[in-house]
């Protein structure tokens, strides 16, 4: 009895010690934590805490007088993090921590740049955890060893010309201590350092030189390359992106399309007028200034063309003149039918209408007959009148009515042709739009316009630079435009050159972008661009031509239908003599 006594009192008294140790050694990693956090953290900003359930780590931080705690625990389905730049994960494992990192990395609002404190509850190696950073460009990171001696751990992946996408040695900090842990680690700075780019055949903005189209390269490559010369760093242009895929943002703040590439690591850079949107700015670095001036979608439909040969004719006067013609050659006919009795009506009727086509006929000298000359008269000055305005159409020759508004598309009933890009842009803009009926042949940029170009029953939606740019082979053979652009409310947009989140000196290259937009080299450039464009075209010169205003089918039927009679009337008057 006294034995078994005496060992329960032993285990009572060992799990005692064991809880004294265990609160002895979470007291001092809150007191760690919150050190950290005092002298690296601003203070009155937000703290987010991943999963920090049962710990005590998190009274000591909800006692901090100015500081605001988020805390999501493994039961949190679904989340939103705030807009702030200090993390702090607690985590027991490499695997626990990757599922646990993740969960920010899929928000809207998470930052590369920001701060991170990792508490690693057990004695694991660091390094996985910061191979697991460095995959996701996220440097500001100090980890504590949850462990008696509380040792803190870095990595610098720019330290040696790392360029951020290696490191050689994990940084020891020392024993848990009030310093400031969060030190600039771009000692280096990213010289000499190579980044791959991905780009895409969008001139002007950039241009293959596989095509050969021009022998400069596009304006976001101009701009790179005068940033990469001042800060020292190199770059390899990849044209594998076509130009027509458009990039959108899943719900988990993946990118589907050409841009994924940054995300997956496959290249640094993406060039090729991206358009800057709301959900990509969130999940993707991007540097704007010099490509970022104002941009804006048109609407395009294609240029009046000439009227028919026939249509000259009649469109000389408007309708109401020649009803008024019609109506004065019947009230004539019938007045000079009164007066001549004794005259056959169809000889009055043809030569009147002889007289009105200036066709020369004998009048008697009978009295009556001499009534004509007013008929001939007024014929005269019709006559000189459209005849007059008819030698005008040498120089200004009758065109279709010009579509020039958005009221004349819905009136005419034109068909969309509008590309798939520009249809995907629509919609990434947020622009409430909806194509139907949208023509099939219409896939490619390339494709609508052309198509309107040559038909007058289509529509197309076309960025205001980008046509600019390709204007001139939309040209005639005597220099006038085949595309007429329509004036209506402009749908803005921006471009952006895209970067993976966490790229390095972001800010320093936004401003050397704005300087080189300041400085006039962008649009020194373009029309540099714009110029070796239009020094290869060459333009006709028009010359007099000589033609029949009537079509020739109308010209041959008049000509066997008059043949038809004149021997007709041979036969007639044979038939009557005889």
């Amino acid at each position: 009895m006294l034995s078994t006594r005496t060992i329960f009192l032993l285990f009572i008294q060992i799990t005692f010690s064991r809880q004294f140790i265990i609160d002895s050694v979470d007291n001092k990693t809150a007191d760690c934590v919150r050190d950290i956090i005092l002298k690296n953290f601003e203070f009155k900003s937000q703290i987010t805490v991943i999963d920090g359930d049962n710990y005590k780590i998190l009274p000591t931080i909800n006692q901090m007088q100015y500081t605001s705690v988020q805390i999501l625990t493994s039961t949190s389905n679904k989340f939103s993090l705030p807009f702030n730049r200090e993390y702090l994960i607690i985590t027991n494992s490499c695997d626990d921590f990757k599922n646990k990192f993740h969960r920010i990395t899929i928000s809207t609002t998470w930052s590369a740049n920001a701060k991170l404190l990792v508490v690693l509850k057990n004695a694991y190696d660091p390094r996985c955890i910061f191979d697991i950073l460095l995959k996701k460009h996220m440097t500001n990171v100090v980890l504590l060893n949850d462990t008696a001696t509380l040792e803190l751990f870095t990595y610098n992946p720019y330290d040696d010309f790392g360029c951020g996408k290696r490191y050689n040695r994990i940084i020891k900090l020392g024993h848990c201590k009030r310093q400031y842990l969060f030190f600039d680690k771009l000692n280096t700075g990213i010289r000499n350092c190579t980044f791959q780019a991905l780009s895409a055949h969008m001139p002007p903005y950039s241009i293959d030189p596989a095509t050969n189209q021009s022998e400069y390269k596009g304006i976001e490559q101009y701009i790179l390359e005068l940033i990469s010369d001042k800060e020292g760093f190199r770059i390899n242009f990849t044209y594998a992106i076509n130009s027509d895929e458009f990039t959108v943002i899943a719900d988990n703040m993946s990118a589907v399309g050409p841009l994924s590439a940054l995300q997956t690591g496959e290249a640094d850079i993406i060039t090729g007028a991206m358009l800057l949107t709301y959900q990509r700015a969130m999940v993707l670095g991007y540097l704007t200034g010099g490509v970022t001036f104002t941009d804006y979608l048109q609407l395009h439909v294609a240029t009046a063309k000439p009227v028919s040969n026939l249509k000259n004719i009649y469109s000389e006067f408007q309708c109401w003149i020649w009803l008024a013609l019609f109506i004065v050659f019947v009230v004539y006919s019938v007045l000079m039918y009164l007066i001549m009795r004794k005259r056959p009506k169809q000889t009055i009727i043809l030569k009147m209408f002889g007289f009105f086509l200036q066709q020369s006929s004998r009048v008697n000298g009978d009295r009556t007959n001499r009534i004509f000359i007013f008929w001939v008269f007024f014929a005269y000055l019709i006559n000189c009148c459209y005849q007059s305005s008819l030698v005008s159409f040498t120089l200004h020759p009758h065109l279709d009515y010009q579509i020039s508004s958005m009221e004349d598309i819905l009136d005419y009933d034109l068909k969309p042709c509008i590309s798939l890009s520009m249809r995907r842009i629509l919609l990434g803009t947020s622009f409430i739009f909806v194509v139907k009926n949208n023509a099939l042949d219409c896939e490619r940029r390339v494709d609508s316009l052309k198509k309107v170009a040559e038909s007058s029953n289509h529509f197309t939606i076309y960025l205001k630079s980008l046509y600019a740019y390709d204007e001139i082979e939309y040209y005639d053979s005597f220099g006038k435009s085949k595309i007429y652009t329509v004036d209506y409310p402009r749908a803005q947009v921006l471009y952006a050159i895209y970067f993976y989140k966490g790229f390095p000196l972001q800010t320093k290259l936004q401003h050397l972008c704005r300087r080189v937009e300041e400085a006039g080299l962008m649009n020194r450039h373009f029309d540099r661009l714009k110029t070796e464009r239009q020094a290869k075209l060459s333009f006709g010169i028009k010359k007099k031509m000589f033609h029949f205003i009537m079509p020739w089918y109308v010209l041959g039927f008049g000509f066997s239908l008059s043949t038809f009679a004149f021997i007709l009337e041979i036969v007639i008057d044979k038939y009557i003599r005889v």
